[in-house]
């Protein structure tokens, strides 16, 4: 048993020193994009909200506020790039989207529903088209517990195209948790 432990060691691989750093720390961020100008646009799902990190002056200036009206957010997640200048953000806390303009402002929030599922769902990229890209995971579909759909969805025709099936964390069973199933870093694979 011990020398299949050693046999399994996991490779080492050193990273680089960072190009730049910032001051402020964060508790659990979930998503950042660069501006063209090396500012970042940061979501910290837990501590400092959405944020503009500039490292070159060690600042970070919030965009919108916490709560459930307009321009606000209640937990940040993903951060995508619309095609111009624009940003997603996905708020699983309101369960809906919001667009951040190159003004780095709120401008509107909706809800992404695709035909058939009862819930709205967070995108994960939009492509050069409009067309949303998005999991959706087992517990939502009609597919088995551990399978996620990756879909592209377009809502002006309100289409969607299954692209792939990857195999997501199998859940323990007898465990009596609620709440939605998620593990962070999970392990996955993709087929067609």
């Amino acid at each position: 048993m011990i020398s299949l432990i050693f046999a399994l060691q996991v490779a080492t691989v050193q990273l680089a020193a960072p190009e730049r750093t910032h001051p402020v720390d964060f508790t659990q961020l979930r998503g950042a994009r660069e501006l063209p100008d090396g500012r970042v646009i940061v979501s910290d799902r837990l501590d400092k909200g959405v944020v503009v990190a500039d490292f070159t002056r060690g600042t970070i200036v919030p965009i919108g506020r916490t709560g459930s009206g307009p321009a606000e957010y209640r937990l940040p997640t993903g951060l995508s790039a619309l095609p111009g200048d624009s940003t997603l953000l996905n708020d699983e806390g309101n369960q809906r989207i919001a667009v951040i303009g190159p003004d780095l402002k709120i401008h509107r929030s909706f809800n992404l529903m695709l035909p058939g599922i009862g819930v709205p769902l967070g995108a994960r990229t939009v492509d050069n088209r409009g067309r949303y890209h998005l999991q959706i995971p087992g517990w939502v579909s009609q597919h088995p517990g551990d399978t996620i759909l990756v879909v592209r969805y377009d809502m002006r025709t309100q289409r969607s195209d299954t692209l792939a099936r990857i195999k997501g964390s199998t859940p323990r069973k007898n465990t009596m948790r609620p709440g939605i199933p998620y593990t962070l870093f999970a392990a996955r694979t993709c087929g067609t």
